[in-house]
């Protein structure tokens, strides 16, 4: 059975009489039973003492004692906190790091909070796929929403979409004269826009358009140079939860990178597109002023400044994705991956891909979506740190180095419910091979969690080419010399 630390937040949203029921926790909490074992930290108890609402307070101090207290914890002190860089200059943050504590221990299997500063801190300490909102640990649960299949996204020119089209409905109701500023703005201008249907429906879009030295907030702050903003960016409510916010932003990320674009930002309404707004955090968006009643999100593609370069390595990633660094202090692995395996969690570059359904959404599966990704092994190879870098070498057919990712976390375990659920939202792998893989692991199966950064396309690094550099074909995951991922990243080039 899964364990999870619930924070304060989250058991408020789900034991305030006082409010109706969040649909997403009713949910959670109906497909948890029987599944997940729910705990609480001791010092919650003294979070909620606090509320000065006296009745709520005493409903929930009753309510909460249905839940697990975690036994023996992992002592929380500030000089740990200080250790992992861990904000704590008040008793709020306090508790959160004692519960962030409890899963880098392995108390829990998870903990499910919506505080934006945890789910940060999760992240610079590679925790992130442990330490999920409670949207997020719905979806890792039995019997939720089946992925669907959506890897083939379409590019079309604005005016070929029918703006009849029911998805456009909420759009109208929320910015007045749109159907005006979609012909006149959009189609007239020839802009294009990206795409994803579901089930012959429109589910999702994006719209954007290059700019150059555009002034992008109120107060004046200009991006020298070329700027790409998506205009409109919309996942239809029946389509959530099924990656495909995250596929139109790696499509965004892909488009500004190959064409040479300094910075990407969109503007929103922050308190009705709250999902947006979290989902562009995640990938480096942060508020860069207001446009109007918009607030404006704003993402570097490389670093601006020394202090930037200097940035620890998660935050470095969360804030520049797909940029990375690859200095001597970065470890470099080749990471060979059999052709079903890279069919599935590779599509855009697929063999499909280039056939005559190759646009065709019905021949992908959902994890190849996503930027974030798994690999699992049984390597017993020391797990590599957040920020090193993975180069995929397809065996057996193609005998190439085709693509390049970033490790955002790496864990090993023997526990199969718990490697199944950390890696759901990321991995190809189903439980019962994961099961097999456990059985032969020695030190507990290696779970690899990396963003892909891209692939290469135009020059894959053939076995022949590796061998010219004294590289043979790998047969399990393994370190490179700086000098060897040197040439391989020149050759790709």
């Amino acid at each position: 059975m899964l364990t999870a630390l619930l924070d304060t937040n989250v058991i408020m949203d789900m034991e305030d009489t006082g409010h109706p029921l969040p649909d997403i926790a009713a949910d959670v909490l109906r497909r948890s039973h029987g599944v997940v074992e729910f705990f609480i930290h001791d010092l919650q108890l003294e979070d909620i003492g606090h509320d000065e609402n006296e009745k709520r307070r005493d409903l929930l101090l009753s309510r909460i004692e249905q839940f697990n207290r975690i036994e023996n914890p992992p002592e929380p002190t500030v000089a740990k906190f200080n250790e992992r860089n861990w904000k704590c200059s008040s008793r709020n943050d306090f508790i959160d790091n004692a519960l962030l504590l409890c899963v880098e221990r392995h108390a829990v299997s998870f903990l499910v909070t919506n505080d934006k500063g945890i789910l940060d801190k999760a992240t610079q300490s590679g925790l992130r796929d442990r330490t999920l909102r409670l949207d997020e640990f719905g979806e890792i649960l039995p019997n939720g929403p089946k992925p669907v299949k959506l890897a083939a996204v379409k590019n079309p020119f604005c005016y070929e979409l029918d703006l009849n089209d029911p998805f456009f409905d909420s759009l109208r109701e929320s910015y007045g004269g749109f159907n005006d500023w979609f012909n006149n703005r959009c189609c007239e201008t020839q802009r294009k826009c990206w795409t994803i249907s579901r089930n012959d429906r429109l589910a999702a879009l994006c719209i954007y358009k290059d700019e150059q030295d555009g002034v992008i907030t109120d107060n004046g702050l200009t991006l020298p140079g070329k700027t790409l903003k998506l205009c409109t960016f919309k996942v239809d409510e029946s389509a959530r939860g099924y990656k495909m916010g995250e596929r139109l932003l790696y499509c965004a990320f892909r488009y500004a990178q190959k064409n040479g674009h300094t910075a990407v930002y969109f503007t929103t309404d922050e308190t009705r597109q709250t999902s947006l707004v979290d989902l562009g955090h995640e990938f480096g968006f942060d508020k860069a002023g207001n446009y109007g009643r918009d607030a404006v999100y704003l993402k570097y593609m490389k670093p601006q400044s020394d202090e930037d370069s200097s940035l620890d390595s998660a935050e470095f990633i969360r804030r520049f994705y797909p940029s990375y660094r690859a200095g001597e202090g970065v470890g470099k692995y080749i990471v060979p991956i059999a052709p079903q395996w890279h069919e599935r969690l590779f599509p855009d570059i697929s063999n499909t891909r280039g056939t005559l359904f190759g646009d065709y959404s019905e021949f992908y599966n959902a994890e190849g979506n996503t930027i974030k990704k798994a690999y699992l092994s049984r390597s017993i190879i020391t797990a590599p740190n957040v920020g090193d870098l993975l180069l995929f070498y397809r065996t057996t057919d193609r005998r190439a180095i085709d693509t390049i990712g970033i490790v955002v976390g790496a864990m090993r375990s023997t526990d199969v419910e718990e490697i199944v659920a950390i890696t759901k939202r990321r991995t190809v792998y189903d439980p019962q091979t994961i099961k097999d893989l456990v059985y032969g692991a020695e030190k507990g199966l290696l779970i690899i969690s990396f963003d892909l950064i891209r692939y290469f396309e135009d020059h894959p690094v053939t076995l022949a080419e590796m061998r010219g550099i004294g590289l043979g074909a790998p047969q399990t995951i393994g370190k490179l010399s700086d000098e060897r991922f040197r040439a391989i990243m020149t050759i790709a080039r």
